[in-house]
């Protein structure tokens, strides 16, 4: 079995934090900053089984990208979405509650 895990971070500390915990974990982390950079490590890595994905990233959103992965990779590629968000004092609170499914 492959143990490589995609993990596609846009913040270089939480990467270095993730890799560390996938490492713990005993899978091996490969990294991408951005979606197109994880698009790229895939089509070159098409046997990655995991992707860690950020919720998040400057060049799209992860959940546009998870359903991108899951249309081309279908059931043999498992993405997990993560997110991190800083709390910031507003007087209008925005919900940041992600979805229970991904269809």
């Amino acid at each position: 079995m492959n143990n490589r895990v995609l993990c596609v971070e846009d913040d270089p500390g939480t990467q270095v934090v993730l890799g560390g915990i996938i490492e713990r974990a005993g899978w091996r982390p490969e990294s991408a900053l951005s979606a197109t950079a994880a698009r790229e490590v895939l089509a070159s890595s098409p046997d990655i089984p995991v992707v860690l994905l950020d919720w998040m990233l400057p060049d799209g959103s992860g959940l546009d990208l998870c359903r991108e992965l899951k249309t081309t990779s279908g059931a043999s590629l498992y993405v997990i979405l993560v997110t991190c968000a800083a709390r910031r004092k507003t007087s209008n609170p925005v919900s940041t509650r992600a979805p229970t499914t991904i269809s």
